[in-house]
C-alpha cells in the first residue's frame, strides 16, 4: 500500500492492482484506461528509489486500516456539501 499526498488530500495507492483513491482514478482512469498523476509519480519514484518507506508492524494494521476508512468518510461528507 503506498499514499501520495496530494494538495488537499492524501490518496491511497494499490500499485499491484492500478488503483488510486483520487477522483480522477474514478472519473477517467476506469473509463479510459488513463493511468492518474498518483500512480504515474508513484511509479517513477519508486524507479528512481526516491521515496519514503515506513513498515507498520502487523499489530498497526488495524489502525491503519482504519485511518483509511476515515479519510473515505471525510471525503464523502464533503463531497456530499458541495
Amino acid at each position: 500500500m503506498w499514499t501520495a499526498l496530494g494538495k488537499t488530500y492524501e490518496y491511497w495507492l494499490d500499485l499491484d492492482l492500478n488503483y488510486c483513491t483520487c477522483n480522477h482514478y474514478y472519473f477517467r482512469t476506469l473509463s479510459s484506461k488513463e493511468s492518474c498523476y498518483h500512480l504515474n509519480i508513484a511509479a517513477k519514484k519508486i524507479i528512481s528509489g526516491s521515496f519514503d518507506e515506513i513498515v507498520f508492524r502487523d499489530d498497526e494494521y488495524d489502525d491503519f486500516v482504519a485511518a483509511i476508512v476515515s479519510d473515505y468518510i471525510f471525503k464523502l461528507r464533503i463531497a456530499d456539501q458541495s
